[in-house]
């Protein structure tokens, strides 16, 4: 594989095609020819049964890779059209699955554009367009640069196209509107034939539209309503059209120490009382009433919440109710918490900041909560810091008066992306919607006013804790205080 891009010299004849079995993908032939052939990846097992000579030769030949028509012609001279229709089969399945890569070459032989699947599916379309079918870049589709290379993707599609020779950086920039390969060619140093079957590429990729069906096509299949962003990580964060680097790898193992299951105390601490949990279980609102009176409520009463019950609803919710022990010397190992609300395989990355405004026996301040001690402690820095947030808070609920406390869920991400590949920041959000429900309900029966916010500024959070925005930032919000009246 070409990892870096490579400037060619001009062609003197018509890009093909080669085909080479992919990273990761095993030919097991068996000992003789008449053994049965069996194709195989970690994901997939493709059992082809007894395969004529010819055939056998071809399938051998993509392990170091084989021009695509060369190899179709020398099967149909061995052996007819029959074992040529089983190996044009043969290819598109392989294709389809992720077991070959397929890459456009010049007539020279460098390469130029390899197209792969991300995932096994449907049938590619990665035909030549003609040379004066129009076509434009999908608003979904993504260039960016991937170890060393440059690829281009779209969540529409299941296929990634890397680009080996600067060339066609410049094509693609070229389809931003409705063109065709042979406008293209008229101010792209590449043939005609070469920038059709790299619009193919981009095709199967599913990174083009056309020009004529683009404001259809989204009405029909619900594109219309999705953003870039949201219809990538969808599609990325989901099995099916991504790679199948996916879950659990524990890629950082033996690179970087696992992150530790709870942030260091840094600052002053201000202990709390627990509250008398064995008296709930028996003094609390049945389980059912509490469901159903859960509301959020932006009504807040202007008196201030007191310590006791902001410890009681900390306690409740958000408290480490196991941390294993850790161990001696050594790689540090990776250690699983408990707290009351789920968390994706025990990573649990949130962090609980509070933005005191009107607690009794708090100062107003930025406060971390210690979740296994049951503590507070104080992040210095500037208060005034602290203004924009609860005004953020205010607008996205839609409410004048500021409530008792701004409660910030912030996530220490790589405790989540250490363990969990393709997954990781789903399953932050996935964790943080867990503890809000939580909080809802521990609010709920407590008699508190509470009320998660659809968005925060977490710019302005990374400034006033002191925190990277990419290392420890905030990805959710609740309101908490004193219930004013019922929520309507």
């Amino acid at each position: 594989m070409h990892s870096e891009l490579l400037v060619t010299r001009p062609e003197s004849g018509p890009a093909r095609r080669t085909l080479k079995i992919a990273s990761g993908v095993e030919l097991d032939a068996g000992c003789v020819e008449r053994d049965p052939f069996i194709i195989r990846s970690r994901a997939w097992n493709l059992p082809l049964g007894v395969l004529t000579p010819a055939l056998r030769d071809a399938m051998l030949s993509l392990i170091d890779g084989a021009d695509e028509e060369e190899t179709a012609i020398d099967v149909r001279r061995r052996e007819g059209l029959s074992s040529l229709g089983r190996w044009s089969w043969l290819t598109q399945t392989l294709l389809d699955i992720g077991g070959i890569r397929c890459t456009l070459t010049a007539y020279a032989g460098e390469p130029l554009a390899t197209l792969f699947a991300l995932a096994p599916g449907s049938p590619l379309r990665v035909s030549s367009l003609d040379a004066n079918e129009p076509a434009e870049l999908s608003r979904f589709a993504c260039l960016r640069s991937l170890d060393g290379a440059m690829v281009i993707e779209s969540p529409l599609g299941r296929a990634r196209v890397e680009l080996h020779d600067p060339r066609l950086v410049g094509a693609v920039a070229a389809i931003v509107r409705p063109s065709t390969a042979s406008s293209i060619a008229a101010s792209t140093p590449l043939p005609v034939e070469t920038l059709a079957a790299f619009l193919g590429f981009l095709r199967g990729a599913g990174a083009l539209v056309s020009p004529d069906e683009t404001g259809a096509s989204d009405d029909a299949s619900g594109l219309l309503l999705w953003e870039f962003h949201d219809a990538l990580f969808h599609a990325h964060s989901r099995m099916g059209r991504r790679s199948l680097a996916y879950g659990a790898s524990y890629r950082f193992r033996g690179r970087i120490d696992p992150p530790p299951p709870v942030a260091p105390v840094e600052g002053p601490f201000i202990a709390l009382p627990a509250p008398d949990m064995t008296r709930h279980a028996v003094e609390d609102r049945p389980f059912a009433a509490v469901l159903e009176a859960r509301r959020s409520r932006r009504e807040f009463a202007p008196n201030p919440i007191s310590l006791a019950a902001l410890s009681e609803f900390l306690y409740r919710s958000a408290r480490d109710t196991h941390i294993p022990k850790s161990t001696e010397g050594g790689e540090r190992q990776f250690s699983p918490i408990k707290r009351p609300y789920p968390g994706a395989g025990g990573c649990h990355p949130l962090e609980v900041y509070l933005v005191a405004h009107c607690c009794a026996d708090l100062e107003p301040g930025l406060y971390r909560y210690e979740p296994a001690s049951h503590g507070l402690v104080a992040i210095a820095g500037d208060v005034s810091r602290l203004a924009p947030l609860l005004a953020g808070a205010r607008g996205a609920a839609g409410i004048d008066r500021d409530p008792a406390v701004l409660i910030v869920l912030a996530a220490r991400f790589a405790r989540m992306l250490w363990k969990y590949e393709g997954v990781g920041y789903a399953n932050i959000l996935k964790d943080a919607g867990g503890l809000l429900q939580t909080m809802c309900l521990v609010a709920t029966a407590m008699d508190l006013a509470a009320c998660p916010l659809g968005g925060g500024d977490s710019e302005r959070f990374s400034t006033a804790a002191g925190t990277g925005f990419f290392e420890t930032s905030s990805i959710a919000e609740l309101m908490l205080g004193l219930s004013d009246r019922e929520a309507t």
